[in-house]
């Protein structure tokens, strides 16, 4: 009778006795372990009872036996690694973790190092399979374990342990379940950039070291070698290192100086690898976690796991899970930031609190209402003693004083809306009013009270439920499905209100603009900034990030403006951006086209409102992006801010606008003009003659019965602008920009002329 028979029954006391001979010398180990290698692999499910069986008989043996090491190092090398595919059928964790424990009581310490730094590298290689293990509880507590308490995190190659760091970080960052460990993650994501980012710029440092020419060079060059390789090496290691602005935000979460030098590259990674390795002691220990493991097992097996899956997320979101939020293309400039280390509530502020702020004596009374925010924003309001004014209220309104600042006040209240935080709807804090005036305090309470009278009971519903967490946090609840209608506007018209007020209240209600607290908004409104990107609704945010080209249609006052310019500003910024990084190499040939956008509508009016909100807009970023210590912030002079917004208003920017496209420079854009203006532009540039087309077109609709004859005519005109190969290759192609010309072939830009063609004909 063979083994696989003998074992089949899973009878221990035939396993013991087969453990003894094989501890005796009587059988041999490696015929043995092959032949449940084997069976495992075939018969997981089968066979996996029968080694935990065998395993557990271990626990009876002496630890002492000279085999003792040898064979739970065999079990583990030649079983269980071997098999490291099957991490997922229930109970692979809890053998592994039992043989690891077994191999540790051992006597023999260098073979159960090496035994660890094998299976750990084995896992790491089988891919899925430590993010299955690691969210399992029997197994994560093994591998936290192996690197913490038998100290392997210090002797496992460091691509081995990043590789792991790496893996917990997207299974956390992927599950809702872990805002504990929030602050960690993003600390953690941060080093992980940097050191990507450090790396590649050590990297491409270094090849300017190596010369173009690779012969050997002849004996009486050498000292003329040495002596410029030292001055090169002099050279780079002394230069200054240009970073972005997202890797100087992450030093800045970091609390870390930012590198000046090349020099300094080497200290800093360093710095940088132990400190993601100390953020990863804390990632671990928010795991083992079931939804991490189901999203393991999905990235595992999706074939096996993928289904069921997604059967329970559509269960999830029908009772109230979270959205996924799409790909983020653009980030609005003054939108919430990570780096601002604010609570779980966003705070947002309406116009008027704006203005408030603007009025303020001095930017010390900024950091103390700041300050005063980010205690909103935490939920601890119990510990601060924030109280509801209205208790009998149906929507609490709260009003806190600061103290030391003459009798100055916060109105705020909770209210719920979309959050692009979150990416979802959600509870948060509007505040209406900052300010010592009280008679303005009192009248903004008033309108405010009448304002939640037209309320939907739905949306009154939404802003007086509670979620109190941990700590007696309170927390901000999400909700699914779309918004909800938040006032009635049959309630609005029925009130006994006078014109003056009416326009007051429906402002409120609903043309009011609410910007996110942020660092940078802060900053760019002390400095003199005007004007801030808002928060957007749900529509209008994925619009801003579509990943294509799209038509917004919607009747006025839908948002398609504002849709429009925050996509400009936001895709322009990103532009600037990746210009200011690429300008830093050396190589002229990699820096990246410049994005030339146009903005082109009928009316003159709108054409110059919104080419100066742009202006403000980039000016208010400018200001942003200057990094300040607490000390300059403090300094600046308001007085001298509020002379320089009168400036910024009274400056009209009509710079001559070209009537060629020839002639436009990257200083044109991006490109604010009227149609009008783009017609003009058309005929300079290619002799188009908008006008007469539209003429043309009036007339042949006119002559729509005449259609054969109209359509030879159609025929002989177009063949009159009819553009071959030589022509484009002679008159067209040398206009086109530096970067398409030598990245591009010419011929086949003319051949793609031709799907081009019939596209537009389809």
């Amino acid at each position: 009778m063979d083994i696989a028979q003998l074992i089949q029954n899973n009878d221990k006391k035939f396993m013991d006795a087969l453990l003894r001979q094989c501890l005796n010398g009587k059988l041999e180990m490696k015929k043995l372990f092959n032949e449940l290698s084997r069976l495992l692999q075939n018969s997981p499910n089968a066979y996996l009872p029968t080694i935990k069986t065998l395993a557990s008989c271990l626990n009876d043996i002496s630890s002492r036996n000279p085999l003792y090491s040898n064979f739970v190092s065999s079990l583990i090398t030649i079983v269980i690694m071997q098999n490291l595919h099957h991490s997922d059928i229930t109970g692979f964790g809890e053998l592994l973790s039992g043989c690891i424990e077994l191999l540790w009581r051992s006597q023999d310490r260098s073979l159960s190092i090496l035994t660890t730094k094998r299976v750990f590298r084995a896992i790491m290689d089988v891919e899925g399979v430590l993010g299955v293990l690691i969210s399992e509880a029997p197994s994560h507590q093994c591998l936290e374990r192996i690197l913490f308490n038998f100290n392997m995190i210090d002797r496992i190659e460091r691509e081995k342990l990043f590789k792991a760091v790496d893996v917990i970080m997207a299974l956390i960052d992927k599950c809702t379940e872990h805002d504990d460990v929030a602050i960690k993650l993003s600390e953690c994501k941060a080093c992980s950039s940097l050191i990507e980012t450090l790396k590649d710029y050590q990297s491409k440092e270094r090849t300017l070291l190596v010369t173009n020419n690779t012969l050997p060079p002849m004996l009486d060059e050498m000292d003329t070698l040495n002596s410029n390789h030292q001055c090169a090496t002099s050279t780079i290691i002394n230069r200054s290192i240009f970073l972005s602005i997202q890797d100087e935000q992450y030093f800045t979460l970091l609390n870390m100086k930012i590198p000046q030098k090349v020099s300094d590259l080497s200290k800093i990674l360093q710095a940088l690898e132990l400190r993601k390795i100390n953020s990863f002691r804390d990632l671990i220990k928010s795991l083992p976690c079931p939804n991490c493991h189901k999203n393991a097992l999905a990235y595992f097996c999706p074939s096996k796991y993928l289904s069921l899956l997604e059967e329970e997320y559509e269960e999830f979101a029908y009772i109230g899970g979270a959205s996924k939020a799409p790909e983020c293309l653009f980030r609005l400039p003054f939108e919430f930031d990570d780096n601002d280390n604010l609570g779980p509530w966003d705070v947002l502020l309406s116009e008027d609190t704006i203005e408030d702020i603007r009025q303020l004596k001095s930017t010390r009374v900024i950091e103390t209402v700041t300050k005063k925010l980010g205690q909103i924003s935490s939920g601890e309001w119990e510990k601060y003693k924030f109280k509801p004014i209205n208790q009998c209220h149906s929507v609490p309104i709260y009003m806190i004083e600061i103290p030391g600042n003459e009798n100055l006040k916060i109105l705020w209240q909770v209210d719920y809306g979309f959050s692009i935080r979150k990416y979802s709807f959600t509870q948060l804090i509007k505040v209406w009013a900052i300010t010592a005036v009280p008679e303005k305090m009192k009248e903004m309470l008033e309108n405010l009270e009448m304002t939640h009278k037209l309320y939907t009971a739905e949306h009154s519903h939404m802003c007086t439920t509670r979620r109190i967490g941990q700590d007696g946090f309170i927390l901000p609840i999400t909700f699914e499905g779309e918004e909800v209608i938040k006032s009635s506007g049959d309630k609005l018209c029925d009130s006994q209100l006078d014109d003056e007020k009416l326009i007051e209240i429906h402002k409120m209600l609903i043309t009011n603009k609410f910007t996110p607290i942020s660092t940078k908004f802060f900053q760019a409104l002390a400095k003199g900034g005007s004007d801030f990107t808002f928060q957007v609704s749900k529509l209008e945010y994925e619009f801003i990030n579509h990943p294509t080209s799209a038509i917004v249609i919607g009747r006025s006052g839908t948002g398609k403006t504002t849709c429009i310019v925050f996509r400009l500003i936001a895709s322009y910024l990103e532009n600037q951006n990746y210009e200011v990084s690429s300008s830093h190499k050396n190589d002229e040939n990699s820096r990246g086209y410049y994005k030339r956008q146009i903005f082109i509508t009928e009316s003159n009016n709108l054409c110059r409102r919104i080419k100066g909100y742009f202006k403000r807009l980039k000016e208010s970023v400018m200001f942003a992006e200057k990094k300040l210590s607490k000390a300059q912030f403090r300094n600046i002079d308001m007085t001298d801010k509020k002379k320089n917004d009168v400036g910024l208003i009274l400056d009209n920017d009509d710079d001559e606008i070209p009537n060629s496209f020839r002639q436009l420079t990257d200083e044109h854009f991006p490109l604010f003009i009227t149609y009008k203006n783009f017609s003009k532009m058309l005929l300079g540039t290619y002799e188009i003659d908008v006008q007469e087309l539209i003429s043309q077109q009036k007339v042949d609709k006119d002559n729509e019965n005449e259609e054969k004859f109209r359509f030879s005519s159609t025929i002989s005109d177009t063949s009159l602008n009819f553009v071959d190969y030589e022509t484009f290759i002679t008159k067209y192609w040398p206009h086109l920009s530096d970067h398409y010309r030598q990245t591009l072939d010419g011929e086949l830009v003319y051949s793609e002329f031709s799907v081009i063609k019939v596209s537009d004909y389809r």
